[in-house]
Order: structure tokens, then C-alpha cells, then sequence
């Protein structure tokens, strides 16, 4: 993995390979949460013998492998055929050979996603197509893929600066039915509306909920489309129960809303030009602020945390019903 400062990896002869351990050692810039299991894997040979080299080879906290592609400059047709090759070689892999070829694979996993590694991977694979650019006529054919055949190929365009990459994700994620996360753990996440702008009442009517902007990406991305929420105020309880129907990033539009947001604080956001990210909560049970359900033993001072306690989650499920 690349270890040199970013001027040093930009100076580097290699800029693409520099690129690709950037993002292996940064898997939370991407809406969605990965433990990367290795760079420059080898795959299987092409008609003409030659061993075809994957980028990255992650995996996802819900057991589904995700495949990554970099391009130097811009994406085109050999780039998306060549990512989902990649794909069908990664569909043919199993949980038990992944553990034999990742030694620690199942500690990995539990240090990154607090949660024991699944038995079995979910398919198909997930794509992630990097480059500089993607012109027209490749954004149309990804789109055909995911609208027809339902296929996760996140487009991510690469920006180089001074000192630094930027990555700029221009499609949201497949969602992926709900059967297929059954194993994941549900999320506990404690609302202040003195961090965000906006009430509970505006949440409940309007189907999302805002991310404050200090919160850090790799948090917001565990978030993931068909995530179970709980919605909790730290001093009074427990408010709702949702399914995340979005991945974070997209801004929350106050003039489409009917927020009764303190308008001296949107007057400032526009100002500045800041917005929170908010994500689509599809709601199946909500209760005003002053009905919330207390739990105390189950306080905690973290704003986002995984329910992987059975009972704190039946007991949660039984009340939201």
C-alpha cells in the first residue's frame, strides 16, 4: 500500500497505481462501507493468455463482494466490459474460499463492521468504475445496465488537485431487496435538531433525515440503502423506525419541504453555501416528540451505532410495529 504524502504519490511515475492504494486505504470516500481485501488480484486468463489484474477486491459489511476498476482518464465501453468480467469472475467466488485466500479475513471483518463475518456471500457483486471523466454516451449504457438488469456500478469521477484527489460519486445505489440484508445489523441513530436545522416533526412528514455536516463520511456511509433505523433524543427516547431508501450525499432542499426550520439558520446555510446531507427514510412507525418511548438502559453517548444486542433489537421491533 502506498505510505508517501499526497505530493509525493502525485510527483510518482505511476499515478494510476498511487491512485488505486489511495483508494484501497480509503474505502469510506465511496457511499458505501468496505473492508478492502486486496489490490492488483489476479483473476483469469484472456484469450490471448494474459492474466487479467483487478484493481481492488473489497467486501461489504452485508457479505457482498464489490469490484473497482481505475482508469487513468476517462471511461469508456472496453472499461465498463472489462469491470464487468471482473464481476463474473468475483460471482463465482465463495465465503470459504475467501477466508482461505485472506488469512484473518473473519477478525478483519469483525473490526471493521462490528459484526461476525456472514457465512455466505450475497450476489451479484458490486462495481465501482473510477476515471476522469465518463462522456455521454458511457453514462447512458451504465444506466441501461443498473435500470434493466439491477446491477450496483457506482460512477466515480477522479479529480486531481495540488495535493490531493478528490472523488465525486455521480450515481446513487441500486436498492437492494430487503431480504437480502436480513442479516444486517439495524442502526441506532440519536437526532438533534440543534445540529441539523430541522424538526421531527419535518423528518416524519417528509421522509428523511438530515446529517449534521460535522459528522465524518465513513459514518454517514454506514447508512446504506434497506439499513433499519431507529430514530432516538437523547433526552427524551425513542421517536421512529425507518428503511434507509438513499445513500447520503444528496442535499436537502428546504424550498420543497414544508421545514419550519429557524430561518435565520437557512438564511446562513444559503449564505454560505452549506447544506446538510440528508437521506430518504421510508417510515414505519413515528410518534411526536412527546410520546417518545424511553429505554434507559439502552442510552449511549454515540450519534450512530449498530444494534447487535438481540434483545435491545426485539424490544425496539415489538414497540415500532
Amino acid at each position: 500500500m502506498c505510505q508517501n504524502s499526497f505530493d509525493d504519490v502525485l510527483r510518482s511515475v505511476q499515478p494510476e497505481s498511487a491512485i488505486r492504494d489511495y483508494i484501497a486505504e480509503n474505502p469510506s470516500k465511496f457511499p458505501v462501507l468496505l473492508l478492502p481485501l486486496g489490490t492488483e488480484i489476479e483473476t483469469e486468463r484472456d484469450l490471448k493468455g494474459k492474466m487479467e489484474v483487478l484493481d481492488i477486491l473489497s467486501l461489504d459489511e452485508a457479505g457482498r463482494l464489490w469490484v473497482t476498476e481505475l482508469k487513468r482518464n476517462g471511461i469508456d465501453r472496453d472499461a465498463v466490459a472489462q469491470i464487468v468480467s471482473y464481476a463474473s469472475w468475483a460471482d463465482k467466488l465463495s465465503m470459504p474460499g475467501l477466508k482461505k485466500r485472506f488469512p484473518g479475513l473473519g477478525k478483519k471483518f469483525l473490526k471493521r463492521f462490528r459484526r461476525k463475518l456472514p457465512e455466505k456471500i450475497i450476489r451479484p457483486p458490486g462495481m465501482i468504475l473510477v476515471g476522469r471523466f465518463f462522456p455521454e454516451a458511457i453514462k447512458r449504457l451504465l444506466i441501461f445496465l443498473r435500470g434493466n438488469f439491477k446491477l450496483n456500478i457506482l460512477q466515480v469521477e477522479q479529480e486531481q488537485t495540488r495535493r490531493a484527489w478528490k472523488f465525486h460519486v455521480l450515481n446513487d445505489l441500486v436498492p437492494v431487496p430487503e431480504e437480502e440484508h436480513a442479516g444486517q445489523p439495524a442502526m441506532e441513530f440519536f437526532f438533534s435538531q440543534n445540529e441539523c436545522g430541522a424538526t421531527w416533526d419535518d423528518c416524519r412528514e417528509n421522509g428523511f433525515l438530515p446529517l449534521p455536516q460535522t459528522w465524518p463520511a465513513g459514518r454517514k456511509r454506514l447508512l446504506v440503502p434497506n439499513t433499519e433505523v431507529f430514530v432516538h433524543y437523547r433526552e427524551t427516547g425513542c421517536v421512529g423506525r425507518g428503511v434507509v431508501e438513499t445513500s447520503t450525499g444528496n442535499p436537502i432542499d428546504f424550498s420543497k419541504l414544508t421545514a419550519r426550520c429557524s430561518r435565520d439558520t437557512v438564511e446562513l446555510w444559503e449564505k454560505l453555501e452549506i447544506k446538510p446531507s440528508v437521506i430518504r427514510i421510508r417510515w414505519k412507525k413515528t410518534v411526536p416528540r412527546n410520546q417518545a418511548f424511553s429505554f434507559l438502559k439502552f442510552s449511549s453517548d454515540k450519534p450512530l451505532m449498530p444494534v447487535v444486542d438481540q434483545e435491545r433489537l426485539m424490544t425496539l421491533k415489538q414497540t415500532f410495529q
